[in-house]
């Protein structure tokens, strides 16, 4: 009898552990080192989506390294010519400013408590010089604008305007706003806006004549930050308030739309935090009261121009945390997206990958094959994991 009873659980044992092998065989089947200039690295991806968007802790320093190596790798193969940046219009036309001109001052202006480090714009910088005038790219803010007003305008402004002098009436209405945004009076912020917003409405012809060949980007500038300025200021990277938060993934969804109506003949990318990559819903909400994310409303969405073509990418970070362990600083110090993590990345992808990679090689997982129930569950919310080691 008591052979018997080790006969069986031998043979229990033998079948958890081979199965056990053949999850971690899934995994590893289906992950791949990237190197640089890899015509394979999501060769899959390239003909069958059009906006690749790739997730990030906010201000972590492999950031910049992993968004010029996929950006680069998707302008030459996947014919990515625009980038989405979580910012404001005023932003991404700074960016395009530096880029055409190299002016420090401008780069000083985009890195100042911003997404990405001087270095990133600099290597951008070096990219773009080398590409025709006919293939460069270009980024574009889809994010509230109220972010950078405070003390953005003024430059953004005055680079608009260029080869002419900005008005004394228009020069102090921006000052006034400055001085108010700064202060923290969002309210008084908005109405000091308002003198600005409806002196262009009113007095169209003369900014046309003012602006020249950047009426287009004032004007633009001038809808969306009268748009930001419907929202009620608050954390927005905190998710709580599932009404304003889904008011900014309406908005991010509604300017990328546009801009992608206006592009047909090329793709995009875009870097944002984790939260807003789901592809089921929005990350720091939980399941059964989650909401959709932007990325989600584009891929699903009949009327989305990008319906059934969103690439979501996914970081993963090694050196945070080891087995989900305690540590609570994590994306803003929310808690709350700690816990949410654990929920649609499941740990044995986390220990396979972290056991089976080699130090300071960046690997690429392809999570949409669906080999086992840990790949079906990732893929819920995105195709890829992106990592280095």
């Amino acid at each position: 009898m008591m052979q018997k009873a080790v006969v069986i659980s031998m043979f229990i044992l033998i079948n958890i552990l081979s199965y056990g092998q053949k999850d971690s065989d899934c995994i590893l089947d289906n992950t791949i080192i990237y190197e640089e200039n890899d015509s394979t690295f999501l060769s899959d991806a390239y003909s069958r989506y059009r906006f690749f968007i790739m997730c990030e802790y906010h201000f972590r320093e492999e950031n910049t390294d992993l968004f010029l190596k996929v950006f680069k790798n998707l302008y030459t193969n996947a014919n990515v010519r625009i980038v989405f940046m979580e910012s404001g219009y005023a932003n991404g036309y700074l960016v395009n400013h530096y880029l055409q001109t190299g002016d420090e001052e401008c780069l000083s202006f985009i890195t100042d408590l911003n997404q990405f480090e001087e270095k990133m714009y600099k290597e951008l910088k070096k990219f773009y010089d080398t590409l025709p005038e006919d293939e460069k790219f270009k980024f574009v803010g889809v994010d509230v604008e109220i972010y950078e007003a405070d003390y953005k305008m003024f430059y953004t402004v005055s680079q608009m305007i260029q080869d002419s002098i900005m008005p004394e009436k228009l020069e102090d209405m921006i000052f006034d706003f400055q001085e108010k945004a700064t202060e923290g009076n969002t309210d008084a912020a908005q109405d000091k806006f308002d003198d600005i917003y409806f002196d262009w409405k009113n007095n169209k012809e003369s900014y046309k004549e003012l602006m020249g060949n950047n009426y287009d980007s004032y004007e633009t500038l001038m809808k969306r930050m009268k748009k930001s300025y419907r929202f009620q200021f608050y954390n927005y990277n905190y998710g709580r308030d599932t009404l304003k938060q889904t008011q900014r993934e309406r908005y991010i969804y509604n300017n990328i739309s546009s801009v992608v109506k206006e592009n047909t003949n090329c793709n995009f990318f875009a870097q944002f935090g984790l939260a807003h990559i789901g592809l089921e819903r929005f990350l720091i909400a939980g399941e059964n009261n989650g909401f959709q994310s932007f990325s989600a409303n584009l891929n699903t969405n009949k009327k989305s121009p990008l319906k059934d073509s969103v690439c979501s990418i996914a970081i993963l970070y090694f050196d945070e945390v080891e087995d989900y362990g305690s540590k609570l600083f994590l994306y803003y110090s929310d808690f709350t997206y700690f816990l949410s993590r654990k929920k649609y990345l499941p740990n044995e992808i986390y220990k396979t990958l972290k056991k089976n990679t080699i130090k300071n090689k960046t690997y690429l997982v392809n999570v949409s094959k669906n080999c086992n129930s840990s790949m079906q569950k990732a893929n819920k919310n995105f195709q890829y994991l992106i990592f280095t080691r």
